[in-house]
């Protein structure tokens, strides 16, 4: 349309914010298609180093105001958390995948939040990502984590997605020697947590 009409400024804005949205969704599919074939061929390879946490709750959140600048997401990272032994690059995609279905599933005007805080009990951290949107009934949950799997209520029919996201995040985490969970009220909201040891286990870093 571009190249065969003469829009008005405003309508060229407005046909290449559809681009820019389409080309990132697209992207995304890319993404978690190609993650998913090393998943199932088991060739997840970790780039194992020190890993900032504060460094990479940043990037995952400028990456996600280039996609959704209205939204509002709120951090809170405890002081004492510096940096855990792990993959960046993979943390990062958890979290995309995390904040990106919480803006997602989430109302217009309603805060999205990310916590990161030490866990005693796994002897690493715990991340949680917070929505104020639509919840997931009890009878949903256990399907949640599995590969192309979507919950569809009224609500989310018309809410575009592979059903590939969680099941790579689970899969992650895991591999980083993790895990991950959901806590929900429907219609009221979910939060999503996953845990990461501070220290690779050893095996887990023999693999990588």
């Amino acid at each position: 349309l571009l190249q065969t009409r003469n829009p008005s400024q405003d309508k060229q804005a407005l046909w290449v914010g559809y681009i820019n949205a389409e080309s990132h969704r697209l992207a995304a599919v890319l993404d978690d298609i190609l993650s998913v074939t090393r998943i199932q061929s088991g060739d997840t390879q970790l780039n194992v180093m020190a890993v900032d946490i504060q460094n990479v709750v940043d990037s995952t959140l400028r990456d996600m105001a280039a996609i959704a600048p209205e939204r509002v997401v709120v951090v809170d990272i405890a002081d004492d958390i510096g940096s855990i032994n792990g993959d960046a690059e993979k943390l990062k995609q958890v979290l995309l995948n995390l904040v990106g279905n919480a803006i997602k599933y989430s109302p217009n005007g309603k805060p999205v939040e990310v916590r990161v805080q030490i866990d005693p009990a796994s002897k690493g951290l715990t991340i949680d990502v917070t929505d104020h949107g639509v919840g997931i009934a009890d009878r949903d949950r256990s399907k949640l984590f599995t590969s192309f799997s979507r919950v569809r209520t009224v609500q989310t029919e018309s809410i575009r997605g592979t059903g590939l996201g969680l099941y790579i995040c689970k899969k992650l985490v895991e591999a980083m020697g993790g895990n991950i969970w959901v806590d929900s009220i429907l219609g009221e909201g979910s939060k999503f947590s996953f845990t990461l040891p501070f220290e690779l286990p050893a095996e887990l870093a023999q693999a990588a």
